[in-house]
């Protein structure tokens, strides 16, 4: 009889460290619900103590990444990198970092939606909240950045005069205007849309629009090669076709793509789903998300 006791207790005890969650899953999907099933409504990190870490934990990374790589670059015996150059060269790096793990994000959640409209997955609204705290930082990073170009322009034109602070301000708005339009617009509408107005719908869209980073990395290598004027190697060749292609994949065909998918999956027309559409911040986004990467080629 003991001997069965004892076998009901391990088999009990078994049965419920089987089918508990792992407390790190718990941890960002803020709910008991393992986060592997689709039509699940324990959708997004409710729980404010588990949002608040998540965006901490985004404050950290990326700001602390930056910072890491611009001292390795500027203690790199083999690069002897100045001050200016390891920051350009560490922001650019963050931003390819970024644009990976977003674009890995996507294609898990996207390749994990069966209902395009309806299925849902736990990495969408945790990416977004470990991602939002990136904009923020990444203004400050173009602006330092931006800065160091105007130390070297008016060390070269006006004999070591460095440019006011306010006015540099001042002109940083002026130039880098549709990034940081879009960096503002992602934090004070995009995100709070994406994770509370949803409702938990349209993670297939989400995770597809998080790929459109895909284009980003060859953006950023392409400026780090003419930045150390390696634009007649082969690697900057190869680099430019690629971000051609990816660009138009991504930046392009993508939005035309939504709709359709949208469209087939829901029996609407394309044309009338402008028209339809309840969220028309949804649509603007698509239409101006093309625009601040468009600006940033050409730099």
């Amino acid at each position: 009889m003991i001997i069965g006791n004892c076998y009901h207790s391990f088999e009990s005890t078994l049965h419920r460290s089987v089918i508990q969650p792992f407390p790190l899953v718990k941890w960002f999907e803020g709910s008991g619900e393992v986060p592997v099933e689709t039509h699940t409504h324990t959708h997004t990190p409710t729980h404010s103590g588990t949002m608040l870490s998540i965006l901490a934990a985004g404050s950290i990374f990326f700001p602390g990444l930056f910072l890491l790589s611009k001292r390795c670059l500027k203690h790199n015996p083999g690069l002897a990198l100045s001050e200016g150059e390891a920051t350009i060269v560490s922001a650019r790096l963050v931003s390819s970092i970024q644009a990976i793990m977003a674009s890995s994000a996507g294609y898990i959640i996207a390749s994990s939606c069966e209902d395009i409209v309806e299925d849902q997955h736990w990495l969408t609204s945790t990416y977004i909240l470990f991602a939002v705290p990136y904009f923020v930082y990444d203004i400050y990073a173009m602006f330092l950045c931006y800065w160091h170009k105007l130390q070297v322009k008016g060390h070269e034109e006006e004999g070591g005069r460095p440019k006011p602070m306010g006015s540099a301000v001042a002109s940083y708005l002026r130039r880098e205007f549709l990034m940081v339009l879009h960096h503002v617009v992602m934090v004070t509408i995009c995100f709070p849309v994406s994770v509370f107005w949803r409702q938990g719908k349209g993670d297939y869209f989400q995770g597809v629009m998080f790929m459109a980073e895909l284009s980003t990395p060859s953006v950023c290598l392409g400026k780090i090669l003419i930045q150390f004027k390696k634009q007649h190697t082969l690697l900057h060749k190869v680099n430019g076709a690629l971000m051609l292609v990816t660009f138009f994949i991504c930046r392009v065909l993508l939005f035309p793509y939504l709709y359709y998918a949208y469209s087939s999956a829901t029996g609407t027309q394309c044309r009338s789903i402008r028209t339809r559409c309840s969220c028309r911040s949804c649509r603007r986004r698509m239409g101006l998300l093309p625009l601040p990467k468009l600006r940033q080629t050409d730099q």
